[in-house]
């Protein structure tokens, strides 16, 4: 809702801005010419009157009669034109701001019909993914248990083994998969208040969630000293989801044995989360995709078979700028990455 709202304020915006142009522009023509018109109009008249033997000298421009005019006498004078110019100037004004008003409320009126076929089947799409997650949620559930299971058999060869080893990664990344839709698919329909949360309490449990991942491939974490009473201005599970996200994204692309640093850097009014890895790195035009729905970096990142649907950042950076929040990565082939965060302070 949020996104349509914005995009129609935008078009309005826009709008506003080419109505504002178009009607500018003719009035300072249209207010150009009227006044060459008066002028030449005056000095028509003048020259008029001179002919007729009125007895007063042409004036040049607009300069003031110095000379009283003889009793009776009716005459143009140049201050007649510089007041009947400033009327219709006022008046242009006056009907200009009567156009742009009225357009501008047909245009925010036209962008809400526009966008409106848009935003119902983007609500459509969205209830899909939510209740095929929410259906998708109990079946996956009861796979990884029943792998689990079968994997607890001691009878089972080196080969079984291996297979359902593998099923139950792919199992376990689908479920992750549902868990942040559904997670998404709440703050959609439903957007929490934003309240102060404890960025360490949260970086501590993010961490602790994705630690059993980061032991298998001997990942160490290097966390920054942080003030245990700094608050940011957030929703506490989707910032804890944001955060699991990144952690587990840079894990998954560092090499074994490597290193994960996360550091905390608060402002004045705002506080800044790195995390940075030190793994296989993208070019530039990676960096502009990676967080496009279904996006995978490259072929160096499938050769290493790393396992997700490359869904995981652009939910990132969905659930973060529902926090009112800023999301963006620089990175180098072959250096790392690091993704940065900006929240506001409590």
């Amino acid at each position: 809702m949020l996104l349509f709202t914005s995009a129609r304020i935008k078009l309005t915006f826009w709008y506003f801005v080419m109505i504002t142009l178009l009607t500018g522009s003719i009035t300072t023509l249209f207010y150009v010419q009227t006044g060459r018109v008066l002028e030449h109009e005056y000095d028509r008249i003048e020259r008029r009157l001179q002919r007729e033997g009125v007895g007063q000298p042409i004036l040049d421009g607009f300069q003031q009669l110095d000379t009283p005019v003889m009793p009776g006498l009716r005459r143009l004078l140049p201050g007649d034109i510089v007041l009947a110019r400033e009327k219709i100037l006022w008046q242009l004004i006056l009907i200009n701001f009567g156009i742009v008003g009225v357009f501008t409320s047909i245009g925010y009126w036209w962008a809400g019909r526009t966008l409106a076929p848009i935003q119902i089947a983007h609500e459509m799409q969205q209830r899909f993914i939510g209740d095929a997650a929410h259906e998708l949620k109990t079946p996956i559930t009861a796979m990884r248990t029943a792998l689990e299971v079968s994997l607890m058999d001691s009878t089972l060869n080196q080969s079984n083994q291996k297979v359902l080893s593998e099923n139950l990664t792919d199992v376990k990344a689908l479920e992750t998969l549902i868990q942040n839709l559904l997670q998404l698919t709440k703050l959609r329909e439903r957007p929490e208040k934003l309240v102060p949360v404890n960025l360490t309490a949260a970086l501590t449990q993010a961490v602790r969630l994705v630690k059993s991942l980061a032991q298998q491939k001997k990942i160490q974490f290097k966390i920054s000293e942080i003030d245990p009473d700094i608050k940011v201005m957030a929703q506490a599970e989707a910032l804890v989801e944001v955060l699991i996200i990144l952690l587990d994204n840079a894990i998954k692309y560092s090499s074994p044995g490597g290193q994960v640093d996360c550091v905390v850097s608060p402002q004045k009014q705002a506080v800044t989360i790195q995390i940075t890895d030190y793994g296989i790195g993208m070019n530039q035009d990676q960096m502009t995709h990676i967080f496009e729905r279904f996006y995978r970096a490259d072929l160096a990142r499938t050769k290493q078979n790393t396992p997700g649907f490359g869904l995981g950042l652009a939910i990132a950076k969905e659930l973060i700028q529902l926090q009112k929040g800023q999301i963006s990565v620089t990175s180098k082939p072959n250096q790392g990455s690091s993704f940065k965060l900006k929240l506001a302070l409590a």
